[in-house]
């Protein structure tokens, strides 16, 4: 769920381990902090790829994770 198309924070519900979140705060110059909200029975280790000035996509090292993250930006520059 996002709080605005700029949003800073947020939690997302993975599905078969993956999350995009939409948001032209990412790009290169931010760190993504994520922790888990809730899990299931399979969660796996979260990691984020980022698409400049569009999304990132969160992932789990388990396909079959279905759980809730929180995830916050931070800007570095």
């Amino acid at each position: 769920m996002l709080t605005s198309t700029n949003s800073y924070y947020g939690t997302a519900t993975l599905v078969a381990g993956t999350n995009l979140v939409q948001g032209s705060a990412c790009n290169s110059n931010v760190v993504i902090f994520l922790s888990r909200k809730s899990s299931n029975n399979v969660p796996g280790h979260l990691s984020y790829a980022v698409t400049n000035n569009t999304n990132f996509i969160i992932i789990s090292s388990t396909n079959a994770d279905v759980g809730a993250v929180n995830w916050m930006i931070i800007k570095t520059q």
